[in-house]
């Protein structure tokens, strides 16, 4: 026992991180239930098709064309939530060199800790950055930092640990830019505010964040089981596990990403 305590420990706050995070999304699955209905389907549809490419794989002449048929309709409908991006209006695309392109992102923040903002800072641009053979796509994030003095002219300054409305507070960053800030439950993105929860976060997980800003919806499903009594039971599932977008720890950033924001620039990107 003592050899496994530290295995024990670990699992049991696994245990509790999952019995916290259903009931993190209780409320919003109440208040959205058409949503998450949709949500739902997704997930179902996205273990559909996975299980038809898993059999597609194994060979069976006789079964393939009307399987292939369906995995390709499911394809269709999964690739839907990844169709368009919208990226926000500040962002800026520069072409300095013909090979080169620029996704310049302005962000405001209160953030005090100036060694954070610089790793976030960091964060992004690391990822956010491919060389593919003689071109070079990359997001350079501005950063300026807004002191609260200056979104609280009139005093009612938040104190540490108070509840705020993270709304109001983004409402009050000067406009043309992103915003980072902190005092959400957990880590999200609430318009073009990147709102940071109390947990620790991977640099990737900044960078997903990011992507956001950039117009890109998540690359995973969440829906619900509905267990009476019990509550909700969350359901979320991967649609590509190797888009940032789709998994924050192990998702990379490719051309395609940089192709699709270009395509929002007329004539940038072929």
């Amino acid at each position: 026992m003592v050899d496994e305590y530290r295995t024990l420990a670990a699992n049991q706050k696994l245990i509790a991180s999952h019995i916290e995070y259903n009931r993190l999304w209780q409320r919003e699955i109440t208040r959205n239930r058409h949503g998450y209905d949709l949500g739902a389907s997704l997930h179902d549809a996205v273990l559909e098709r996975q299980a038809l490419l898993d059999t597609l794989q194994a060979g069976d002449q006789a079964l393939e064309p009307s399987l292939r048929a369906r995995e390709e309709a499911l394809s269709r409908r999964i690739q839907e939530v990844n169709v368009k991006v919208t990226p926000a209006p500040f962002v800026r695309v520069e072409r300095p060199s013909p090979h080169r392109w620029v996704v310049r992102v302005p962000v405001s923040t209160d953030i005090e800790d100036r060694s954070f903002v610089e790793a976030f800072r960091a964060a992004v641009e690391n990822a956010w950055r491919v060389q593919d053979g003689d071109d070079d796509f990359r997001v350079v994030v501005d950063i300026r930092h807004v002191p609260a003095s200056q979104l609280y002219p009139d005093g009612g300054l938040p104190v540490h640990g108070e509840h705020i409305d993270l709304a109001k507070h983004i409402g009050r960053f000067p406009p043309g830019g992103a915003v980072l800030t902190t005092g959400a439950n957990s880590t999200h993105v609430l318009g073009y505010g990147i709102n940071l929860g109390p947990h620790d976060m991977a640099p990737s997980g900044l960078a997903h964040e990011l992507g956001h800003i950039l117009g890109f919806v998540d690359l995973y499903v969440r829906g619900y089981r509905d267990r009476g009594p019990e509550g909700y039971e969350v359901l979320e599932v991967l649609i590509d596990p190797d888009d940032i977008m789709g998994s924050a720890g192990n998702g990379r950033v490719g051309r395609h990403h940089f192709e699709r924001l270009l395509r929002q620039q007329p004539g940038e990107v072929q």
